[in-house]
């Protein structure tokens, strides 16, 4: 596989940027179809969207990773994560891909790992030229996110202490700068895999944030469209995920208004087996390959078909369609 370094704007904001390109693609040859492998929260493009593009790479796949506004880098205040203002990053960095002469500008799929998934759910939907979301491991509503891991109580204090943040932001135009950690609460596995995985990673910022976050999470909710969808799309989330709960594969499954698939991960949690030899990764990103072939050959022109569905999530439980973890 080959890298090739990009820069491109988003809001006025530069971002550092990578083609993945395999080691098979000549120059002057057919537009290829594109996967744009999206980060999840704290990571940057050389982490897991370029292991996702190594993987891909072998099935000849061309691959476009970016770091959001504020990461590695990419211009913008480190430590300030906006879910909106990251929405805005994907489909900017899919603008510029789509505009490179190698591409099929009309076959681009998303693919978002952990809170990834949600905003390429949420960047998906008024682009065009993208043909299949692919969201893995994901949360789709910040506020189930929050409950998850909280009693009723806590709840309470935590919204107290955000309507309290948010007031002094308004007053003062300042905000406080906080663990993440301490309200986007890890689970035993995901939070070993930082410490020993991602904190000594070179870039990794993971200490300091703005609790602005945790205003956004709160308002966080792209699976709220779901049901007017008709992108292909592809789940995938592991059975023993601790951090994101297979919940969220369900409701996404059920409501989710086009063509979708949901491919369990058996056995494994969020993050503890994402590296490139391990067994589950190679098994996923060759079940991803396949299903972005399939959308591929599935037109006769360019190879993809927008679903043309409309059934409620009660249906979907009547057909027996949905599949168990």
């Amino acid at each position: 596989m080959r890298e090739e370094h990009h820069r491109l704007f988003s809001d006025g904001l530069r971002l550092d940027a990578k083609f993945f390109l395999p080691d098979d693609m000549a120059d002057g040859g057919p537009p290829r179809p594109l996967v744009v492998p999206c980060s999840g929260f704290t990571g940057l493009m050389d982490f897991h969207p370029a292991r996702f593009a190594r993987a891909l790479a072998d099935r000849g796949l061309v691959s476009f990773g970016f770091d959001y506004r504020g990461f590695g880098a990419s211009e913008g205040t480190p430590g300030r994560v906006i879910l909106e203002e990251q929405v805005r990053d994907v489909q900017h960095a899919v603008a510029y891909a789509a505009a490179d002469e190698r591409i099929d500008s009309g076959c681009i799929f998303l693919a978002g790992w952990g809170m990834g998934a949600g905003l390429v759910l949420a960047a998906g939907r008024h682009l065009a030229a993208v043909r299949g979301l692919i969201c893995l491991n994901g949360f789709y509503n910040g506020r189930r996110l929050y409950e998850a891991n909280r009693t009723p109580e806590q709840m309470d204090e935590l919204y107290r202490e955000i309507r309290l943040e948010r007031r002094h932001r308004a007053r003062t135009g300042e905000t406080r700068w906080v663990d993440p950690f301490s309200f986007y609460l890890l689970d035993q596995s995901s939070e070993g895999y930082v410490d020993a995985v991602l904190r000594d990673a070179p870039g990794y910022r993971g200490d300091s944030y703005s609790f602005a976050l945790a205003d956004s999470l709160l308002n966080w909710e792209p699976d709220v469209y779901a049901g007017g969808y008709r992108i292909p799309l592809l789940i995938a989330h592991g059975t023993e995920n601790r951090l994101h709960t297979v919940e969220e594969a369900w409701r996404l499954y059920v409501t989710y208004g086009g063509a979708r698939q949901l491919y369990w991960l058996d056995g494994v949690g969020h993050t503890e087996w994402m590296l490139d030899d391990h067994p589950t990764f190679r098994a996923l990103c060759a079940h991803i390959a396949d299903w972005v072939e399939e959308r591929v050959r599935e037109d006769p022109v360019r190879g993809y078909t927008m679903a043309r569905q409309e059934r409620s999530p009660a249906a979907v439980r009547r057909s027996g369609e949905l599949p168990a973890p």
